[in-house]
């Protein structure tokens, strides 16, 4: 999968920016946590979610103004290359253009932005290839 990196200043900037809000149909809850429900459908086939780090990942119940996701990966079992691929193929499959912001949690945060468009992230080159991205653009 094609990946464009990104510098860390460019990553914590994305985690404070909203997504596709003056595009489409107007941003409703109902809509966000219905996305979210079929995301942890979705993620389940793949891992075990934990809000206290004790599973595979993490997914808030709470929306936010903005058609961001953000989800924790706790566990290296969720950043394989079908895992990263299944999550792409489901943001497609929505009607909304929706970004997942993905913190990678280990002993230090990495992140990933994944939308209909493109993946981008701030990562370390291992992770990069555990994930099956390529980098572009960079």
């Amino acid at each position: 999968m094609k990946y464009v990196p990104i510098k860390d200043l460019d990553a914590y900037r994305l985690l404070d920016e909203p997504h596709n809000t003056g595009t489409g149909s107007p941003f409703e809850p109902e809509e966000w946590h219905a996305t979210i429900h079929q995301l942890r459908r979705l993620l389940d086939q793949f891992g075990e979610s934990d809000a206290f780090g004790d599973g595979d990942y993490y997914l808030p119940d709470s929306a936010n103004s903005s058609r961001v996701i953000p989800v924790v990966f706790t566990s290296q079992k969720m950043v394989m290359p079908h895992v990263i691929e299944e999550i792409v193929r489901f943001l497609k499959g929505l009607r909304e253009d929706y970004r997942l912001d993905v913190t990678l949690s280990s002993d230090f945060d990495y992140f990933l932005f994944l939308s209909k468009a493109e993946i981008r992230g701030w990562c370390p080159e291992e992770l990069e290839l555990k994930a099956g991205l390529e980098r572009v653009g960079d």
